[in-house]
């Protein structure tokens, strides 16, 4: 058999790990952003959310990391799923869309 869909799938994986690391990056920059602003840590359901994504950029980083679970544990699922509109919005002010206060407002910002 050809090793050509591998060598794709392999192609595909690194482009995620890059895509990820970059959409990371500019949410850690956000939340650094409206903490200062607020002079307040945010928080997501009792969880501080910078530490937990600048741990999954760490790991991203390091080994390739392909899922958030390690940085949030059994939280996973809710933070992912909230996350999941801040990486649309970041994403979406990175390609020329207004971009708003990605931090506060539902379904992320609940600021303890």
């Amino acid at each position: 058999g050809s090793g050509a869909p591998l060598l794709r799938e392999e192609q595909a994986r690194k482009g995620f790990r890059r895509k990820k690391a970059r959409l990371l990056e500019e949410i850690l920059v956000k939340i650094v952003e409206w903490e200062s602003q607020n002079a307040e840590r945010f928080f997501h359901k009792g969880v501080a959310i910078r530490e937990g994504i600048q741990q999954d950029l760490e790991e991203t980083k390091e080994m390739g990391g392909l899922t958030l679970v390690g940085a949030f544990g059994s939280q996973h699922d809710d933070i992912v799923g909230s996350l999941g509109s801040l990486v649309a919005a970041t994403a979406a002010s990175t390609s020329g869309a207004a971009a708003g206060s990605l931090v506060s407002g539902p379904p992320v910002a609940a600021v303890v």
